[in-house]
């Protein structure tokens, strides 16, 4: 056989000289140099068959990231027959997948509608990071994309028991591309069970529902009417980048009878058992349209004039804001709001009786009694608000008399301020009232000091200014109650002196003490606590915030500031030769927390708030302590003659 000759067909033709001869050329090729193996074009053609094969063999299914989500969850596979997923959300990002999905647990500890989501590393073929879990039987979520690019899903989510839906716990997360990040994750329970909240997901942030109070047990299925919905809308929530730090509160303020604006105000902590969110930005719309935008560190951080009522010369002065930011007892601790008035909240009405609605805000509370407010008041020129002036008080209106009321506590008085205002639109100062907790002194018959005689003997010489007491200081000097002001203030320009006094058994051990007040009159004044120890009267300083509403049976109120305050009495250590120790005895605390959550103590032991309110109530429900003026026979009749 002729190796050179080609097969023979019906179909064969005869080939031209050209195609011959390019058929020759073809077998010389595949020969190589007659009779070798062409093994480098051979390993070229096995290379590029490879190659395709590869090419080919890359075209994998897609991973279902939904059963993917569900195996992550804790009860697969023990439970994974039962068990079902969803699919909610899916994006691509840099070499990963973001998946949402909604997975039944296969029983109802497990929860019926989780809400399951993680990044998806195609490359690795596992799970970028952890998976998160918002748990219960209702997942719901939200998302959209922000101005920097990120998406963001919020997801929240309800348990049902016995028919009844508890409240939300939510979750904010972000994903820019190549990580998901946990903004925040927090929860609208309550400590009753009455304030608890269902939050449903929407672009920007929540709509939050509150319990109905018409919805109940079968009573109305009983009687044949339909159960009313569980829950009723309450308002919206914004939610900001970082989650719970943004809370927004809108409110229709009706400027005037033909004008509506919205106020908003922005803080940096949202609500959630908060008691007051610090407030971040004010801004005032009017038909959708932005009216006005306040930043408020800038305001409280510039020299703005802003009027306030000045302690020492009994007068309206005027400050810059950066000073009175620095002050305790004025914007110590910033600018709050709260929706609920429990503890204060915003204020609402013509407080400078123009014909134009304005508003009050909450900067500092003086626990129990002092709530400093801001005061904005609607210029019609400008066509904004401007923070104008602060009080101790929210505002009460005498509208007959155009006045404005102010009220200021401190440990044992009220005292009652009256203000109009002038054609520029100042505070002016009209009057100024002092009332004395409990009974008026010149109406009482006072009963006899109840403790031992000999006390009572060195009582009526201190008070009657015969005999010095010792002071519990430094020096350990003598002074004469004559010299309170030295003692205690140590600057003449002040002149205090000794103007009422009261009786109460501080660490109830049957020897009341007593303790002086002076005639100032301010609620951080100091105060004077005269005790009978081993023959001797010793003088201890106190000032007012750790002795504020004195009750009858010797315990009171203390406070460091609006997030550490509650109520104690004392307890004297022995500390050797000399005077006892004075010591606080708590009997009730309040600490807010860094997250503006609170937590709440009786006794040194933690409680519930409703646990905790309900002692404070008792507290101001008990008599408070007597005042009496320090008049010669009213010390005869309390010490003897």
């Amino acid at each position: 056989m002729n190796r050179t000759s080609l097969p023979i067909s019906p179909f064969t033709t005869a080939l031209s000289g050209s195609a011959r001869e390019t058929e020759l050329r073809i077998r010389s090729i595949f020969q190589w140099k007659r009779r070798r193996p062409p093994l480098p074009l051979l390993i070229l053609l096995l290379a590029a068959a490879l190659l395709c094969g590869n090419l080919v063999s890359c075209r994998t299914e897609e991973p279902d990231l939904a059963q993917l989500l569900l195996e992550a969850h804790e009860n697969y596979p023990y439970d994974g027959g039962r068990m079902s997923s969803k699919l909610l959300l899916s994006q691509e990002g840099e070499g990963c997948t973001l998946a949402l999905a909604l997975v039944d647990g296969g029983s109802h500890p497990a929860g019926l509608g989780n809400l399951m989501l993680g990044l998806w590393d195609g490359r690795e073929q596992d799970w970028r990071g952890p998976v998160r879990q918002v748990a219960g039987d209702d997942g719901l979520f939200s998302s959209w994309t922000d101005a920097e690019g990120i998406l963001n899903i919020l997801c929240t989510n309800t348990s049902t028991w016995t028919g009844i839906e508890g409240a939300s716990t939510v979750a904010h997360y972000r994903f820019d591309g190549s990580s998901l990040e946990e903004a925040a994750q927090w929860d609208y329970y309550s400590d009753d069970g009455l304030s608890d909240q269902k939050a449903v997901p929407v672009e920007g942030g929540l709509e939050l529902y509150s319990l109905n109070p018409e919805w109940g047990y079968p009573d109305s299925i009983q009687s044949g009417s339909p159960m009313p919905e569980q829950w009723v809308y309450s308002h919206f929530e914004s939610i900001g980048k970082a989650g719970i730090s943004a809370h927004t509160a809108a409110y229709s303020v009706p400027l005037t009878s033909q004008r509506d604006l919205t106020l908003e105000l922005r803080s940096d902590r949202a609500k959630r058992d908060v008691f007051f969110s610090p407030l971040k930005e004010i801004l005032v719309y009017e038909d959708g349209k932005l009216l006005q935008s306040i930043d408020v560190p800038a305001l409280m951080a510039s020299d703005q004039p802003i009027q306030a009522y000045r302690w020492d010369t009994h007068s309206v002065d005027i400050y810059p804001a950066f000073s009175l930011a620095e002050e305790p007892q004025y914007l110590y601790e910033g600018l709050f709001f709260r929706e609920e008035s429990a503890f204060g909240g915003q204020e609402f009405g013509d407080f400078n009786f123009d014909g134009y609605t304005d508003f009050a805000i909450p900067a500092v509370e003086a626990s129990p009694h002092n709530v400093t407010y801001a005061y904005f008041l609607f210029d019609p020129a400008a066509e904004e608000y401007i923070f104008s002036f602060l009080m101790f008080s929210p505002p009460e209106l005498l509208k007959e008399e155009e006045l404005l009321v102010e009220h200021e506590h401190d440990s044992q008085t009220v005292q009652r301020r009256y203000y109009s205002f002038d054609r520029e639109g100042r505070l002016v100062l009209v009057r100024q009232e002092t009332e004395l907790y409990g009974q008026p002194s010149d109406s009482l018959s006072p009963e006899p000091y109840p403790g031992p005689a000999e006390a009572a003997e060195a009582f009526r010489q201190v008070m009657a200014g015969d005999a010095p007491f010792r002071s519990v200081s430094e020096d350990g000097r003598e002074y004469y109650l004559s010299q309170i002001n030295e003692l205690i203030w140590n600057d003449p320009a002040v002149n205090a002196y000794a103007e009422q006094f009261a009786v109460a058994d501080l660490d109830d051990d049957g020897t009341p003490e007593v303790i002086i007040l002076t005639n100032q009159h301010i609620h951080s004044e100091p105060i004077l606590v005269l005790r009978w120890q081993d023959g001797q009267i010793y003088g201890y300083n106190e000032v007012g915030r750790g002795m504020q509403g004195l009750k009858a049976d010797g315990t009171s109120g203390w406070s460091d500031g609006a997030f550490h305050n509650g109520t104690h009495r004392d307890q004297y250590t022995s500390s050797g030769d000399g005077p006892d120790r004075r010591e606080p005895l708590y009997l009730s605390e309040l600490i807010i927390v860094a997250d503006g959550s609170g937590e709440f103590y009786l006794s040194g032991q933690e409680v519930t708030q409703a646990e905790y309110e309900a002692a404070e109530a008792a507290q101001d429900a008990k008599p408070d302590a007597v005042w009496y003026n320090l008049l010669p026979e009213i010390i005869a009749d309390l010490f003897g003659q």
